[in-house]
């Protein structure tokens, strides 16, 4: 069976007012491993990160490689998402 792609997902709950800015951020490797992480106050980027502080908050995370996917998925999608704040 061939891995799949891994996948960065950003949301919000449905019942959360627009005050409330925390957002949940799913990584799902390429084996379909998931972890959630919630950020209360999101940044713009967390390009200045570690690959520790990665792997904590993605403890599917392993490799520089994951990490550096992450990062940029977060970077990218955080932007679009803000927009609809």
């Amino acid at each position: 069976m061939p891995a799949s792609k891994a996948k960065f997902y950003i949301y919000r709950k449905p019942h959360q007012t627009s005050k409330d800015r925390s957002v949940f951020c799913i990584y799902v490797n390429s084996k379909g491993e998931a972890h959630e992480s919630y950020f209360s106050a999101p940044s713009d980027s967390i390009n200045h990160a570690d690959f520790k502080y990665i792997q904590n908050r993605w403890p599917n995370v392993r490799c520089a490689q994951q990490a550096k996917f992450v990062k940029r998925k977060y970077h990218e999608m955080m932007h679009d998402f803000k927009q609809t704040f």
